[in-house]
Protein backbone atom coordinates (compact mmCIF):
# COMPACT_ATOMS: atom_id res chain seq x y z
CA UNK A 1 0.00 0.00 0.00
CA UNK A 2 2.71 2.12 0.99
CA UNK A 3 5.55 1.56 -1.15
CA UNK A 4 5.96 4.91 -3.42
CA UNK A 5 5.92 6.97 -0.26
CA UNK A 6 8.37 7.92 1.74
CA UNK A 7 9.08 6.02 4.91
CA UNK A 8 9.79 9.22 7.26
CA UNK A 9 6.33 10.83 6.22
CA UNK A 10 4.60 7.69 6.85
CA UNK A 11 5.86 7.82 10.96
CA UNK A 12 5.50 11.03 10.73
CA UNK A 13 1.96 11.24 10.03
CA UNK A 14 1.38 7.99 12.28
CA UNK A 15 3.25 9.59 15.13
CA UNK A 16 1.47 13.29 14.61
CA UNK A 17 -2.22 12.20 14.06
CA UNK A 18 -2.62 10.64 17.37
CA UNK A 19 -1.44 13.63 19.10
CA UNK A 20 -3.13 16.51 16.35
CA UNK A 21 -6.61 14.46 17.01
CA UNK A 22 -6.03 15.02 20.81
CA UNK A 23 -6.04 18.75 20.24
CA UNK A 24 -8.73 18.88 17.78
CA UNK A 25 -11.18 16.86 19.88
CA UNK A 26 -10.66 18.27 22.91
CA UNK A 27 -14.54 19.85 22.53
CA UNK A 28 -14.96 23.65 22.65
CA UNK A 29 -18.47 25.25 23.49
CA UNK A 30 -17.86 27.59 20.59
CA UNK A 31 -15.58 25.93 18.18
CA UNK A 32 -16.13 27.64 15.36
CA UNK A 33 -12.57 29.18 13.70
CA UNK A 34 -10.85 28.34 16.61
CA UNK A 35 -9.02 25.26 15.43
CA UNK A 36 -8.34 26.44 11.55
CA UNK A 37 -4.79 24.94 11.17
CA UNK A 38 -5.25 21.63 13.21
CA UNK A 39 -8.36 21.04 10.94
CA UNK A 40 -6.85 21.86 7.73
CA UNK A 41 -4.04 20.01 8.80
CA UNK A 42 -5.73 16.74 10.03
CA UNK A 43 -7.94 17.34 6.44
CA UNK A 44 -4.76 17.34 4.43
CA UNK A 45 -3.57 13.96 6.22
CA UNK A 46 -7.36 12.26 5.79
CA UNK A 47 -7.12 13.41 1.91
CA UNK A 48 -3.47 12.12 1.46
CA UNK A 49 -4.43 8.68 3.23
CA UNK A 50 -7.83 8.57 1.01
CA UNK A 51 -5.34 9.08 -2.53
CA UNK A 52 -3.00 6.41 -1.39
CA UNK A 53 -5.65 4.17 -0.19
CA UNK A 54 -7.69 5.11 -3.86
CA UNK A 55 -3.85 3.50 -5.67
CA UNK A 56 -3.98 0.42 -3.89
CA UNK A 57 -5.69 -2.42 -4.98
CA UNK A 58 -7.07 -3.93 -2.20
CA UNK A 59 -8.16 -0.67 0.11
CA UNK A 60 -9.31 1.14 -3.29
CA UNK A 61 -12.17 -0.69 -4.19
CA UNK A 62 -13.05 -0.86 -0.39
CA UNK A 63 -13.05 2.71 0.02
CA UNK A 64 -15.42 3.10 -2.85
CA UNK A 65 -18.09 0.98 -1.22
CA UNK A 66 -18.04 2.48 1.87
CA UNK A 67 -18.32 5.77 0.07
CA UNK A 68 -21.54 4.27 -2.11
CA UNK A 69 -22.75 3.14 0.88
CA UNK A 70 -22.29 6.79 2.85
CA UNK A 71 -23.73 8.20 -0.31
CA UNK A 72 -26.79 6.66 -0.86
CA UNK A 73 -27.79 7.02 3.17
CA UNK A 74 -26.97 11.00 2.78
CA UNK A 75 -29.41 10.65 -0.66
CA UNK A 76 -32.20 8.99 1.33
CA UNK A 77 -31.87 10.97 4.85
CA UNK A 78 -31.85 14.15 2.38
CA UNK A 79 -34.73 13.19 0.31
CA UNK A 80 -36.61 12.13 3.70
CA UNK A 81 -36.04 15.50 5.29
CA UNK A 82 -37.90 17.28 2.16
CA UNK A 83 -34.75 17.74 0.01
CA UNK A 84 -33.71 21.10 1.54
CA UNK A 85 -31.15 23.36 -0.04
CA UNK A 86 -28.07 22.86 1.86
CA UNK A 87 -25.92 26.00 2.89
CA UNK A 88 -22.74 26.51 2.22
CA UNK A 89 -20.21 28.38 3.99
CA UNK A 90 -16.36 29.15 3.76
CA UNK A 91 -16.17 26.30 6.50
CA UNK A 92 -17.33 24.03 4.52
CA UNK A 93 -14.99 25.20 1.23
CA UNK A 94 -12.15 25.21 3.47
CA UNK A 95 -12.27 21.07 4.42
CA UNK A 96 -13.05 20.45 0.42
CA UNK A 97 -10.36 22.46 -0.73
CA UNK A 98 -7.96 20.93 2.03
CA UNK A 99 -9.06 17.48 1.41
CA UNK A 100 -8.49 17.80 -2.08
CA UNK A 101 -5.25 19.04 -1.70
CA UNK A 102 -4.46 15.86 0.34
CA UNK A 103 -5.56 13.75 -2.38
CA UNK A 104 -2.89 15.14 -5.03
CA UNK A 105 -0.28 15.28 -2.76
CA UNK A 106 -0.48 11.60 -2.94
CA UNK A 107 0.05 11.15 -6.52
Amino acid sequence: MFRNTNPKIIFLLTALFPLLMAVAVRGEPDDDDSNVLIEAIADIVFGYLAGVCMKNGTCGPILAGICLVVAAITLIMWISDGCPMPNITGHHVRRAVTSYVGMRLAD
